[in-house]
């Protein structure tokens, strides 16, 4: 029990984080393919990506609702409306400047709480 007891007071060593080089070596040891490594990590990019995008069109939905109070096939219709707008004329950064400075609306991810602001 002493023993026990001794070892539990006794500090554990601190583990650092594996470098890339050794994390690299560990897969490679066992079996998986740089190839193998690029196709995992472009399917987890993608999902990361298409869950942001599912997000910000659910909040969308969310925010439709709580602001105009619409039935399912209106929001539904006003997402379809976004939609359109996301994938054919917001395709550069100048124009989605544009779109926000047209309605006075400023964006500041930095900011954690106050993000929006309405100007004239």
């Amino acid at each position: 029990m002493a023993n026990r007891a001794q070892r539990r007071k006794k500090p554990q060593p601190i583990s650092l984080p594996m470098s890339q080089a050794k994390l690299l070596q560990g897969l490679y040891k066992n079996g998986i393919t740089d190839k193998e490594l690029k196709e995992e990590w472009h399917k987890g990019s993608d999902a990361g990506r298409d869950f942001a995008i599912k997000t910000c069109y659910a909040a969308v939905c969310k925010a439709a609702k709580d602001v105009c109070y619409g039935t399912p096939e209106e929001i539904f219709e006003f997402l379809q409306a976004m939609d359109y707008h996301v994938c054919n004329t917001l395709s550069s950064e100048e124009a989605i400047d544009s779109v926000l400075e047209e309605m006075g609306i400023t964006i500041r991810f930095q900011e954690p709480f106050d993000r929006l602001e309405r100007h004239e």
